[in-house]
């Protein structure tokens, strides 16, 4: 079962911030499948997989799970490209008993994105979105070896008891869609 630590100010996830500071307000906040928000704002969408197989979490991304440290997880991490441009880098994080059972859909995506599944399916349920603007020692920073500011969102995605969490990391490009 899906634990809320993430909201521990250890973390600094945070449920409400003064997001008005950051032009990418209306991306952070959308509800909605940010997919189809990409996919309605440019002409030629496409999802590159980075890497999908069993890996070690982050320690903020087990402590969602109540995961002790060094427990495999399936994670699956994409760009999300928007006409050439790489506009979201998406982790996809899922403890290994969740991928037998409720998820298992996913292991067959391929390239496709996993909005597809998160929002055609009405018995899923997601937890609220909480915000972070990464600093320089996030271990998602270190992934992307980028300089400008870099906000991020996550949310649990909940299918049969089985949580799924999706971490989303906004490129500055994202802004030039409109």
């Amino acid at each position: 079962m899906c634990h809320v630590s993430w909201l521990s100010p250890r973390w600094g996830w945070k449920s409400h911030l003064q997001l008005q500071d950051t032009p990418l307000r209306s991306w952070l906040t959308d509800k909605g499948s940010l997919t189809r928000k990409i996919q309605n704002c440019c002409n030629q969408f496409r999802v590159t997989i980075i890497s999908q197989a069993l890996a070690y979490p982050f320690t903020d991304e087990s402590a969602v799970f109540g995961l002790r440290n060094r427990r495999l997880a399936w994670v699956r991490e994409v760009s999300l490209y928007a006409d050439g441009c790489p506009v979201v880098y998406a982790r996809s994080v899922l403890p290994q008993e969740s991928m037998r059972g409720a998820w298992q859909v996913l292991s067959k995506i391929g390239n496709k994105p996993i909005g597809a599944v998160l929002f055609s399916d009405p018995g899923i349920r997601r937890s609220q979105l909480v915000y972070k603007k990464l600093d320089a020692q996030h271990s998602l920073r270190h992934i992307l070896v980028r300089n400008e500011t870099l906000w991020a969102r996550r949310s649990v995605f909940i299918r049969d008891k089985m949580p799924l969490l999706v971490n989303e990391v906004f490129m500055p490009e994202i802004l030039r869609l409109a």
